[in-house]
């Protein structure tokens, strides 16, 4: 799996110079599987004007890591790609309370930890 990274950007302009790299990458690359990572800071900076491009790059992608995110936006990238047109089947891993509105938000939830409870 090729891993991509969409991480520690403090501007729109290399956030978005960095999808428009990945979809190259996506596209020019002819390994089967991508996998993306993305951290909440530039999650904000790529839904503010080019969810599109975005969406476009995770559509393209096995799985998408997202990380150091707040926890309603964690549930936001499920939620776009669930309702995406090709309707993916979604599934969602945590850990903590936190993660529970995104767990709640895919197909498939698990949950692990002190609060697993709280997932069904």
């Amino acid at each position: 799996m090729n891993i991509l990274e969409l991480v520690q950007h403090k501007s729109d302009n290399t956030c978005a110079e960095q999808l428009r790299q990945l979809a190259r990458r996506i596209n020019d690359d002819h390994v089967i599987q991508h996998g993306l990572v993305v951290d909440g800071k530039s999650l904000s900076l790529a839904l503010r004007e080019h969810e599109k491009l975005f969406m476009e790059v995770c559509r393209n992608c096995s799985a998408v890591l997202c990380c150091r995110m707040a926890p309603l936006q964690k549930a936001k990238v499920v939620r776009l790609l669930k309702t995406s047109p090709e309707k993916p089947i979604t599934l969602a891993i945590g850990d903590g309370a936190n993660d529970v509105s995104m767990i709640q938000e895919a197909h498939v939830g698990i949950g692990n930890g002190p609060f697993s409870e709280l997932f069904t």
